[in-house]
C-alpha cells in the first residue's frame, strides 16, 4: 500500500473511529487533552527529545505559551524527513480507538517514522480536526510533530487551544 492509497483508507477509518467514541469540539471550546496527558509527560522531555541541552529552560523571552507555535506547526507541515513523533501518534490514535492502516499500526516501533512522514500525519491531523470531526485527536497529532524538540513540543503542549483552532483554521 502506497501512501496515497493509505491516506484513502485511513480517512475512512478515521471518520468511523472519531464518530464512535471521541467527543466532539467546536471552534474557541476548550480542548479534551486528557488521553494526550495520560499517555504523554512534558516532564520527561529527554526521554522524547534527541538534542543535547537543557530541557527545561525556555529558550525565547517570556514562557513557553510565548513561542512561535504557528512557525513549528508551519515546519511540521512542510517536513518530509523521518518522524519521531509518529510512534507517539499511533499510541494515541489506540488509545482514542482511531483505527489505523495494518502499515502504520504495526510498522512497529520507531520504525513507523519512516513511513508516516511528518506532512501526511499534519495532514491526517487536519482531516481528523475538520472532516473527522475530532478535534483533540488533531491538535493532539499537531503536538506530537514536535515530539523530537522538547522546546517546541512543550511550547504546542502549551497552545493547545491556539492549536486546535490553527488545525481546523489552516491556511
Amino acid at each position: 500500500m502506497d501512501r496515497r492509497d493509505f491516506f484513502k483508507v485511513s480517512s475512512a477509518l478515521a471518520i468511523a473511529g472519531a464518530l464512535q467514541k471521541q467527543q466532539l469540539f467546536g471552534q474557541g471550546s476548550s480542548v479534551d487533552m486528557s488521553t494526550f496527558n495520560n499517555q504523554f509527560s512534558i516532564s520527561a522531555a529527554p526521554s522524547h527529545c534527541n538534542q543535547s541541552h537543557d530541557h527545561y529552560t525556555c529558550p525565547w523571552p517570556g514562557d513557553w505559551v510565548s513561542g512561535d507555535y504557528k512557525a513549528f506547526l508551519q515546519w511540521s507541515r512542510g517536513d518530509s524527513g523521518f518522524n519521531e513523533g509518529a510512534q507517539a501518534a499511533v499510541q494515541l490514535l489506540n488509545a482514542a480507538t482511531i483505527q489505523l492502516p495494518a502499515i502504520i499500526a504495526t510498522a512497529g516501533g520507531a520504525a513507523v517514522g519512516n513511513v508516516w512522514k511528518r506532512v501526511d500525519m499534519m495532514n491526517f491531523a487536519h482531516y481528523l480536526a475538520t472532516v473527522g470531526g475530532n478535534i483533540s485527536a488533531g491538535t493532539g497529532l499537531a503536538i506530537l510533530s514536535q515530539w523530537h524538540n522538547c522546546h517546541c513540543f512543550r511550547c504546542l503542549y502549551y497552545n493547545a487551544p491556539a492549536v486546535a483552532l490553527y488545525m481546523v483554521q489552516w491556511p
